[in-house]
């Protein structure tokens, strides 16, 4: 964290703590950092250097020691690159962060989960096609439901939570929204 705030203003402190600097700020609130910076210099980029702008100011604030899963998209004249924290080589589905330029602005948000520790009773999960077929309780206003993607994430609730148990589950992507099923019990996880 000292190495975000060099140079920076602190501005308040209500439901977490925001710090400024002539173009940009800082901003640290429930278990969440978000950083913005504004500078024309993001507007010219092509997007190789912007991806390697993003890549380089998460290497300089040595913030990717946890963090895989690289990802890399554009949208228009907007270049994102994500990194999701890995436990156990599995993905921690909450635990992220996400750098984006979007014409003149730089945007950096965050957040992470500390392991306080493990269960010590190993309990049996469902099989993925077990979650597969709770998508049959599921109207997504077709007959049909196109699965894209499935795989093993830790999910973790921040709804009303300052801690909690990130739990197994099984993220199952389709075409229209992304379904948690709980790897032990096979019920619908809600974000």
């Amino acid at each position: 964290m000292k190495i975000f705030l060099k140079g920076l203003k602190y501005v308040s402190n209500g439901d977490g703590s925001l710090y400024s600097f002539s173009n940009g700020s800082l901003e640290v609130k429930n278990g969440f950092l978000y950083f913005r910076l504004k500078d024309e210099k993001f507007a010219k980029m092509s997007s190789d250097e912007a991806f390697q702008y993003i890549i380089s100011f998460v290497n300089d604030k040595k913030l990717k020691e946890d963090y895989s899963t690289l990802r890399r998209y554009t949208d228009g004249d907007k270049y994102t690159v994500e990194y999701t924290e890995k436990y156990n080589g599995i993905n921690v589905d909450v635990s992220y962060m996400k750098g984006v330029i979007s014409g003149d602005v730089f945007s950096f948000e965050s957040t992470w989960l500390i392991p306080l520790r493990e269960e010590k009773d190993k309990k049996e999960v469902i099989p993925p096609i077990s979650a597969l077929l709770k998508l049959l309780d599921v109207n997504e206003g077709s007959k049909s439901i196109v699965v894209k993607d499935i795989r093993p994430v830790y999910f973790f609730s921040w709804r009303n939570a300052d801690t909690g148990e990130a739990i197994p589950t099984w993220r199952i992507t389709t075409e229209n929204t992304v379904y948690y099923i709980n790897a032990y019990t096979g019920n619908f996880e809600e974000r």
